[in-house]
């Protein structure tokens, strides 16, 4: 996957992110009607409906399995929250076929084993649908800070890219890999 070359290309994905989300968020409420957000994704998502309905399955099984379910805003909220934020970091990571990056994510998620899988297919749903609609997201970045507990779960760490912070001290963060690409192809 390409690695942007410019701020549009971060721009879009944030696009992206966002009318995901959307689905999902009408997926657990669909009563609710926003005229910020449109109610048809046909022309973004090859069949909402199937995603819709494996976000309502996985959503059921959590509360059943562990008590609690996905945190999802209603539709038109402008800010995400930490589950919504997770599920969009699972999906990167599930388009660039990374089965223990998505685990990572969902973790935070669904922290009891068995409500995990659940959870995994459907953002492997909205995944494939969004890549056979022609929409990708980029690589998925680890957060430096989530080095000690990845290494514990065992993520494969060599070509990883990491969000490091910067050297100034500022609050923006580089994505980098731990080993140079070079060096992990011949491995």
């Amino acid at each position: 996957m390409a690695t942007p070359s410019n701020g549009s290309s971060v721009v879009q994905e944030e696009m992206l992110a966002a009318r995901a989300i959307g689905v999902i968020r009408r997926s657990l409420h669909p009563a609710v009607r926003c005229s910020t957000m449109p109610r048809s994704s046909s022309a973004f998502i090859e069949d909402p409906r199937d995603v819709e309905a494996s976000f309502r399955h996985a959503h059921e099984r959590m509360i059943e399995i562990q008590g609690s379910g996905l945190m999802i805003a209603f539709p038109g909220m402008s800010s995400l929250t930490r589950h919504e934020r997770c599920l969009v970091k699972a999906t990167a990571a599930a388009q660039a076929e990374d089965d223990e990056l998505v685990d990572n994510y969902l973790v935070q998620v669904a922290p009891r084993k068995e409500a995990r899988p659940h959870l995994a297919r459907a953002v492997a749903v909205l995944a494939t649908n969004l890549a056979i609609a022609g929409h990708w997201f980029l690589d998925p970045i680890l957060p430096a800070a989530a080095l000690p507990i990845a290494r514990l779960r065992g993520l494969d760490l060599h070509a990883q890219r990491v969000a490091w912070p910067s050297i100034a001290g500022g609050s923006r963060l580089r994505g980098r890999r731990l080993i140079p690409e070079s060096a992990a192809e011949t491995r």
